[in-house]
């Protein structure tokens, strides 16, 4: 069977340049496209309605409309409409799946089957047994129970009620929002929007505690709803969770700002380490986002808190006026792209076609199922057991529906690249990669545009694409690979080196290596291209002392201040983008602006021919220095190095050498070595990283210090025998059968997760990665 990147490549010619075209003979010859093989349904093709003015022929007539064209002179939208009905098939065969993964994954929540498979927490499980992060599966999570509680939405999802499929996006925001009678009212207004407007509906009917779409007069309804069975509360309680709880459906970039801050290279590496510091601190993967709310916190609690221009946390007009002034004035400083103008091209683009009317609204999964390798009555066998049994059962049913899950999206994938190097958003009128897959297939704009991503960076690397399409390596493993491989050359050698630690080792464990490499670049440039850490690079990696951050902000902060590229001045060559929700995006630039004038107003007061008054200035404020000294306006990264440097020095202790220890001990008159009172376990935690070091495991808080060969079995007290572990792995995996280990610490430690006979993640031990 063919595939879907060889069926789009031949549907799709190349259009030639305007001055080689030859007569319209030739033109219909060479242009006519190849058969297409998925021949389902009957299509219409799109044609343009109205001529640009000024169109004439060649004797100066008007030129013949284009509604009288044959479709065979417009071969590049025939094609892009073929390619359109093989996504809407694979799309119809993703609906097929959704229920039975739904059913499945709603019943692996409840249960908490992660904790069986010796995992602390569902992310975890996820991330590396599933290859999906923990939201995605309380999503669908969330939409098992709306599909059980609420009758007729999976026939709605995938159009087996005979009108058009509504798609996941579409019966999750339903399945969060409606009860059992307003159901058919959701459905039919689904069905008229676009998933915007949806998602707007429900923020409203959300707002204002009703079940009921926002204008309809659901008296009667409310009545019959009181007698109805009551909604699923896990799917109810969602509703209380506001848009910005963990489990919010939004996956809409009106909803975020995008900032982009030109940078120095070795800053991005600093703006990691402080991530990785605020992780610490939390105890918990915490996101990004979040860091970013605590560095603005940090510096309104400061002593000299960062003043907003005069309304313009009130009025938004005035903020983005404001925003725009500030922000906008060069290239040195921040540029954010708002969301308000996505929504209106999208709302545009949605009114301009009547929500798409002129493309086809469905297509049989019978073929997109085929090529996927499913088997027609193993579904039917699924569609029966899909949520029972017990925690083995469960994950076997969910790993079994990804399988077949994964082939066509990662078909998908290829197939959106090259609709996306072809042209085709504008052409089929979509805004881009992510608004079609959302609109028109009804998945998330997010993972849509990382099969997208992956799918075009996997072609200059043919081992790990081979690994990839069957399966091998997930997603979430191959965006770290591609990451650590960059855009530069890499031979064969590496490739294959790179490969083989992604199948072999946990996603935890390649991150962990992406930032240790992220770090080392920086730091000995002179080294070849990345090959994946030994285990004691690694794990050396990890250690965390007092003071390590600190260290490593002021020497990413120097390089920054002698990143150039040839000029006397620092030169920023890279961008730091954040997606961050409008208020946090705003917050943040406001407090960038401020930090930046004041250290223009601290260097601007020491004339430029005098020495600079203390030795011991940070990288931000030589940063100023230098710019100022030669009468150039101070960048705005020079403002976020330092509330990164206020953060990091907040909150990592200063190291302190044994002599300056034994130097204050004697002072005090102490024993030597007394200087700073340690906890028994303070050792192992900053050895292991202040993290648990159990596979998979991303905890840091609740650490607790576990000996390999137990106290009571005469172990001994030192290092080699001791590890770090969080509550979870120490008290029910260890010492309650559902994880065991063995060896020596820190990189000799062999895990066993799961409990042996019966559930467990490698039927043989593993060494901890």
């Amino acid at each position: 069977m063919i595939e879907a990147a060889s069926v789009l490549t031949n549907a799709l010619p190349v259009e030639p340049h305007r001055a080689s075209r030859s007569p319209r003979r030739r033109h219909e010859q060479s242009f006519a496209p190849a058969d297409f093989v998925c021949r389902e349904e009957a299509w219409e093709p799109y044609r343009p309605t109205r001529l640009r003015p000024g169109r004439r022929s060649a004797d100066g007539a008007p030129a013949e409309s284009r509604q009288d064209r044959s479709p065979l002179d417009y071969p590049v939208e025939r094609s892009l409409l073929q390619a359109d009905g093989l996504a809407l098939s694979l799309r119809s065969a993703l609906d097929r799946l959704a229920p039975l993964l739904a059913r499945a994954a709603a019943a692996f929540v409840q249960a908490g089957a992660w904790s069986a498979f010796g995992f602390a927490r569902l992310e975890d499980h996820a991330r590396e047994r599933f290859g999906r992060s923990g939201r995605w599966v309380r999503d669908l999570a969330t939409l098992g129970r709306a599909l059980s509680s609420l009758p007729g939405l999976a026939e709605a999802l995938a159009g087996e009620d005979g009108a058009v499929p509504l798609g996941r996006v579409a019966a999750l925001l339903i399945g969060r929002s409606a009860s059992p009678a307003s159901l058919a009212a959701w459905i039919a207004l689904a069905r008229a929007v676009s998933i915007r407007e949806l998602r707007e509906a429900v923020r409203q009917a959300r707002d204002a505690g009703s079940a009921w779409p926002p204008g309809i007069n659901n008296d009667a309804g409310r009545d019959e709803e009181s007698q109805a069975p009551a909604a699923d509360p896990a799917v109810a309680g969602t509703l209380e969770a506001g848009r910005g709880g963990a489990d919010a459906p939004d996956d809409d970039p009106a909803d975020r700002s995008l900032v982009r801050i030109p940078v120095p290279a070795p800053l991005v590496a600093a703006f990691d380490e402080s991530v990785d510091l605020y992780r610490a601190v939390e105890g918990a993967q915490a996101s990004v986002t979040s860091f970013v709310e605590a560095l603005v916190a940090e510096a309104f609690a400061g002593a000299s808190p960062p003043e907003a221009p005069d309304g313009w946390k009130a009025d938004p007009a005035r903020r983005d006026a404001a925003t725009s002034r500030s922000f906008f004035g060069d290239f040195d400083r921040v540029a954010l792209r708002r969301g308000p103008d996505v929504v209106r091209v999208e709302a545009a683009l949605a009114r301009s076609t009547g929500n798409w009317h002129h493309l086809s609204r469905s297509s049989p999964a019978s073929w997109a199922l085929h090529i996927a390798g499913a088997v027609l009555a193993r579904l039917d066998d699924l569609s029966s057991t899909a949520g029972s049994g017990g925690p083995a059962d469960l994950d076997a049913q969910i790993r079994e529906l990804l399988l077949l899950e994964d082939d066509l999206e990662r078909r998908l994938g290829r197939l959106l690249a090259e609709l996306a190097e072809r042209g085709a958003w504008p052409r089929l009128r979509f805004a881009g990669a992510g608004h079609y897959a959302e609109e028109r297939l009804g998945l998330t704009r997010t993972y849509a545009e990382d099969r997208v991503r992956v799918a075009r960076l996997l072609r200059r690397f043919p081992r790990l694409r081979a690994a990839y399409d069957q399966g091998r390596v997930g997603l979430e493993a191959t965006l770290t690979v591609l990451r650590i491989l960059g855009d530069g050359p890499v031979d064969k050698v590496t490739e294959a080196a790179w490969l083989a630690r992604a199948e072999e080792a946990t996603v935890k464990r390649l991150r962990d290596e992406a930032r240790a490499l992220g770090r080392r670049k920086f730091i000995d440039p002179s080294r070849p291209a990345p090959h994946p850490l030994d285990d004691t690079e690694w794990h050396a990696s990890l250690r965390r002392e007092p003071g390590t951050a600190r260290a490593r902000i002021l020497r990413f902060g120097l390089l920054a201040v002698d990143w150039s590229d040839g000029g006397p001045l620092p030169s920023p060559d890279v961008f730091l983008r954040l997606r961050l929700p409008h208020e946090i995006a705003d917050d943040l630039l406001v407090v960038i602006e401020s930090t930046r004038r004041r250290l223009s107003d601290e260097v601007g007061r020491v004339a430029w021919d005098e020495p600079w008054p203390d030795e011991q200035a940070r990288p931000s404020t030589l940063a100023a220095r230098t710019f100022s000294t030669r009468g150039r306006r101070v960048p705005a990264w020079v403002g976020l190095l330092s509330l990164l440097e206020d953060f990091v020095f907040t909150w990592d202790g200063e190291a302190r050498s044994e002599a300056r220890e034994r130097a204050a001990a004697g002072a005090r008159g102490a024993p030597s070595g007394s200087a700073t009172p340690r906890r028994h376990g303070d050792a192992v935690y900053i050895r292991d990283g202040w993290r648990c070091s159990a596979p998979a495991c991303t905890s840091r808080r609740n650490l607790e210090d576990h000996h390999l060969i137990y106290r009571s079995h005469l172990g001994a007290d030192d290092l080699s025998n001791r590890v770090c572990l969080c509550r979870f792995h120490h008290a029910r995996g260890e010492h309650g059968g559902l994880a065991r280990c063995r060896g020596t610490a820190p990189i000799g430690i062999l895990w066993r997760l799961g409990r042996p006979g019966g559930i467990a993640t490698n039927g043989a031990w593993e060494r901890g990665k």
